[in-house]
């Protein structure tokens, strides 16, 4: 995405795959890596703290966007162990990374705060401190294994992912994805969803320069508007009647989902319109089309598939039970403006 080439890496497995960068408007203004941290042990921004009237010691993490509080995925700091033997204060830090995925650097970043025992913490990041970045990063790829595992579809993710913060461009190539901007929620679900796409084998991964309103191969087209599908996913509310994505393609945005412009190249050959496509499946915002399936549901019709493109996809979905006339429905007004 973001003006984003995705092609077959020459010497690496059937299932590498990578989003290189290409020259044009849609390209992401970030060419060189930025120098975050001075190390890889990272504080909050602040730390609110209060007696806990149960005695038990916790710590929650928020992200402050725009003035409003929003949580994140929580991370275990093991407070038990620091608390058992009477401590009455704490320094601790967690790695930022799971049986599944990682968040490093130089090395593995570790989220740290200093607390009290007996206290509840609240562990404020601003959205675009370097803080605030990092764990902006962590709340997407955890939320990612949670929700995956929730929907009871997480054993197809079955090889690490390196997730590499700040990189120099926004990308995925063989189970590593590349970040220069940690509060892209967007680009970052995207990114990841390259992954997540390549280890479940969804489908082939097209190559060639692309620019969201045009239209190029249909197998471009599948990955590309998939992976933003994901992102979507993964931080869109279903009910809301305008899902939009913030920051990807600056030129466009916001990137408007519910309803594509006119001017968006129609047919199966276009990202921003197989995205909308299977958004309209699963969302809950029922704007001439009444078709809502659960994620899990999209997933098992078409994990190991390896569709050709997002056709092939559709007829996988029917197969699994879908009503045609529905799909065909949605189909219709998402490709070609009525």
């Amino acid at each position: 995405m973001r003006s984003l080439i995705t092609a077959l890496v020459l010497g690496l497995s059937l299932n590498a795959h990578s989003t290189v960068l290409t020259n044009d408007s849609d390209l992401s203004a970030a060419t060189e890596k930025r120098n975050l941290f001075s190390s890889n042990f990272v504080m909050p921004d602040r730390v609110e703290s209060a007696l806990a009237r149960d005695g038990k010691t916790r710590a929650d993490l928020v992200l402050i966007k725009d003035g409003k509080r929003i949580e994140l995925s929580p991370i275990d700091f093991n407070l038990d162990s620091k608390c058992k033997n009477g401590e009455e204060s704490f320094r601790v830090y967690a790695k930022t990374q799971s049986s599944r995925f990682v968040i490093e650097d130089r090395d593995t970043y570790e989220l740290g705060f200093e607390g009290k025992c007996g206290h509840s913490h609240t562990l404020v990041y601003d959205e675009k401190s370097p803080a605030g970045e990092l764990a902006a990063v962590w709340d997407i790829a955890r939320s990612a294994e949670l929700r995956m595992t929730a929907a009871n579809i997480i054993n197809l993710w079955s090889r690490k992912v390196s997730i590499i913060f700040p990189a120099n461009g926004d990308y995925y190539s063989g189970d590593r994805v590349r970040i220069t901007k940690g509060y892209q929620w967007d680009v970052v679900g995207h990114e990841l969803g390259h992954a997540i796409y390549d280890q479940a084998r969804m489908g082939s991964f097209g190559g060639g320069p692309h620019r969201i309103d045009e239209c190029y191969s249909e197998a471009l087209a599948l990955s590309e508007g998939w992976a933003s599908f994901f992102a979507a996913w993964l931080k869109i509310d279903r009910s809301d009647a305008d899902a939009k994505f913030e920051y990807m393609v600056p030129r466009r945005a916001p990137l408007r989902i519910e309803h594509v412009p006119a001017d968006v190249c129609q047919g199966p050959r276009n990202e921003w319109r197989v995205t909308a496509f299977l958004w309209d499946l699963l969302d809950l915002n029922r704007d001439d089309e009444e078709v809502e399936q659960s994620f899990a549901l999209l997933w098992e019709a078409s994990a190991n598939k390896r569709s050709r493109n997002i056709e092939q996809m559709k007829a996988h979905f029917i197969t699994a039970g879908m009503s045609a006339e529905a799909v065909e429905a949605v189909w219709q007004k998402n490709f070609y403006d009525r």
